[in-house]
């Protein structure tokens, strides 16, 4: 009886779990560059901030060397850091400068972090582009670890 009442339970919470798979917002990002973000080209999105700028570039460097292409880095800045005036344009050239070779992309305000629920840095979201829309498969954060990258 208590088997048969535990199915019975599980059966009932399987119809109000959350799709794996959602919709991902996508704004139009524009990296130091000035060069618009093509979310088809991208498969991994590793979104960092200020602070884990370590721990972003060893996850990103982990899935480059696994022969796993088409990483988009996008940084999120904070509003109080855009306040200023000319603070968009010190901060552009600030990364440009630090980083010539690949486009990170930059989320003024944290639009496209607040938007998608995007709390805890570094967070690597695995995405699918089917003609107009992006789906997010998956999502981690934090340090890197194996273990974090099999879930992807």
């Amino acid at each position: 009886m208590l088997k048969q009442s535990f199915f019975y339970i599980l059966y009932f919470c399987s119809f109000f779990k959350p799709s794996i798979q959602s919709k991902l917002y996508t704004p139009m990002l524009i990296s130091q560059r000035n060069e618009e973000i093509y979310w088809p080209n991208c498969k991994y999105l590793v979104v960092c901030k200020k602070g884990a700028y370590e721990s972003c570039r060893e996850w990103a460097h982990h899935i480059y060397k696994k022969k796993l292409k088409n990483i988009c880095p996008i940084l999120s800045i904070p509003k109080w850091y855009t306040k200023p005036f000319g603070s968009k344009y010190l901060i552009q050239k600030s990364i440009y400068i630090l980083e010539m070779r690949i486009p990170i992309f930059i989320d003024w305000e944290e639009a496209f972090s607040k938007a998608n629920n995007i709390n805890l840095y570094p967070t690597i979201i695995l995405i699918k582009t089917e003609k107009q829309h992006i789906t997010e498969l998956g999502r981690v954060f934090g340090e890197y670890s194996n273990s974090k990258f099999a879930l992807l």
